[in-house]
């Protein structure tokens, strides 16, 4: 004999029908909206650390008696994380990668957005990656 409406079965087409109400506007959206396409797109590198800099000439020497080890410190708190990013980008000679999963319009955004501006008005390669579903 069958079992018929049992806990299991209305779980799963719940399920079944929560996935499909998610899916399908993403896969329609996804359609209407494709990504762009890459091509002419040059690929970009890192720029290689160098002393001739005054971040490098203060930090490789440490880097290279400390070999192995990444030289990432946490910070305890947003505000020295966010001094530590504004002075950095202050003091960028040559180059900066930022990467964010979230970016707000801010206060905090406006800020880091118009430091990183005026890095690149005085020469600086500024390269920034935005995860787009933050």
């Amino acid at each position: 004999m069958r079992r018929r409406g049992g806990r299991i079965g209305r779980a799963g087409r719940a399920l079944a029908v929560l996935a499909t109400v998610i899916a399908a506007p993403i896969l329609v959206l996804r359609l209407l909206f494709p990504l762009p396409a890459a091509d002419g797109r040059t690929a970009g590198t890192a720029i290689a650390p160098s002393e001739r800099t005054a971040l490098g000439a203060s930090i490789l020497p440490l880097a290279a008696a400390h070999p192995g080890t990444s030289g990432v410190m946490a910070l305890e708190n947003g505000i020295d994380a966010f001094a530590a990013r504004m002075a950095l980008i202050h003091a960028a000679e040559v180059s900066i990668d930022a990467q964010y999963y979230i970016w707000q319009d801010d206060l905090t955004g406006l800020r880091l957005l118009s430091e990183l501006s005026a890095a690149a008005n005085r020469g600086v390669r500024v390269r920034l990656l935005v995860d787009d579903n933050g």
